[in-house]
């Protein structure tokens, strides 16, 4: 008990803190390319894009090394020390090139680190615990980056230095922290007690279906985590730099209850329902984000950030779960993130570029065209868990009994 509850407390103090120097240099550097280097959206876009590429393959290089053994907590620690260097570079760099390619080696860092991370509090929690320590993880990290949009708003007007020195200050303490994380215990085999999707060929025994709705979703959310998100709320609802940072940093917070929520009822062995509820916030939330009208836009992204942020933790409680090999699944679900994440960010951007904040009148409501393609997007992943959950509602016997003899299907 002693050990879970210090693997618990070291893994989200370090989200916290981990998460908050990221976010410190988010917007500064998004600021820098768009305003400075006057960068196009595509520009601000393939930024993310670099970072989330770099980070997927390190995801699945850092799931293979922990499978060899490789110790987590001294992983981790040496990555986030490096970042604090990293995170100097930008005040040298002066063309968009330049920042781009500091994002990715800041993306490989963060492959590395945040999977090993996972992966120890995963092994370290038993499964009947396991959404709500996730839940606890990432409802830190989003804490962290409240936290860090915050440092920002205090900081952004003195300059892009003075953001970027508190980002190498966290990164440092984050170093610190990470090496305290406890190394999880053996891997062990745990069977699912519940009835569950059908299975389908996976990577490291998730199932695949279940990878294409984190793709789906994760491509979407390309727009709300990270670069674009900034400058697309200062444009199109003509806000200071400084009101933007404090409302995604709120908008972040809003999903922490939500996923408390959603992670019990994945914790009670409905993995599936958890997944479509997480989904149709998602949707719920872009559907709003596309009426071109502050309030909206603004709750829209709040539903958005809580469908989003609970799919989080949730997809790494199947990955530590169901999978034989833990490592590989938390990597596996790491890159397919990342990736989608990376190939949608300049896509994204080139579609704003080209329609900016055009809008088309539907009963007399004002449509932003570019978000209503990008919620074209987010329904694909939403039907996924949807469509599976309605069949299995509709192919199971009344009878208890008969159902809970249908396990493991997660894993294949």
């Amino acid at each position: 008990m002693r050990g879970r509850l210090r693997a618990l407390a070291t893994s989200s103090f370090t989200a916290f803190v981990g998460t908050a120097a990221f976010r410190v240099s988010i917007p500064a550097v998004a600021y820098y390319v768009r305003e400075e280097l006057s960068g196009a959206m595509a520009e601000v876009g393939l930024l993310t894009s670099a970072f989330f590429t770099a980070r997927a393959a390190a995801a699945l290089l850092a799931g293979r090394a922990l499978e060899a053994g490789a110790r987590t907590a001294l992983l981790a620690s040496l990555c986030f020390a490096v970042n604090a260097a990293v995170a100097q570079l930008y005040m040298l760099s002066s063309t968009w090139l330049a920042a781009s390619l500091l994002k990715l080696v800041q993306g490989i860092l963060n492959g590395l680190a945040w999977v090993s991370i996972q992966y120890a509090l995963g092994l370290s929690v038993e499964a009947r615990l396991r959404g709500r320590a996730y839940s606890v993880y990432f409802a830190m990290g989003s804490l962290g980056s409240m936290m860090g949009n915050v440092i920002y708003s205090i900081l952004g007007e003195g300059g892009m230095w003075k953001a970027l020195t508190a980002s190498s200050l966290l990164f440092v303490a984050t170093a610190v922290t990470a090496a305290m994380v406890p190394e999880p215990p053996a891997a062990r085999k745990v069977k699912a007690k519940r009835s569950s999707p059908p299975p389908a060929t996976g990577v490291g025994g998730l199932n695949i279906q279940v990878l294409t709705a984190i793709a789906s979703i994760r491509a979407a959310s390309a727009l709300i985590g990270g670069d674009l998100i900034y400058v697309y709320l200062r444009e199109a609802c003509g806000a200071s730099r400084q009101a933007v940072a404090l409302v995604v940093g709120l908008c972040d917070v809003a999903g922490i209850a939500a996923s408390f929520a959603i992670s019990w009822v994945a914790d009670r062995g409905r993995d599936l329902a958890a997944m479509a509820l997480a989904s149709v916030s998602a949707l719920s939330g872009g559907v709003l984000f596309a009426v071109r009208s502050p309030l909206t836009l603004l709750a829209g992204y709040a539903l958005f950030a809580i469908g989003a942020r609970s799919l989080t933790p949730l997809t790494r409680r199947v990955a530590t779960t169901y999978a034989e090999m833990k490592g590989m699944a938390v990597g596996a679900v790491n890159a397919v993130g990342n990736f989608s994440t990376a190939l949608s960010s300049p896509l994204i951007g080139g579609l704003l570029d080209v329609l900016d904040y055009q809008t088309v009148n539907v009963a007399g409501v004002e449509i932003l065209i570019a978000m209503a393609v990008i919620d074209l997007v987010i329904a694909a992943g939403a039907c996924i868990p949807l469509t599976l959950l309605a069949k299995l509602g509709s192919s199971r016997p009344a009878s208890r009994e008969y159902a809970s003899r249908r396990s493991g299907a997660l894993s294949t």
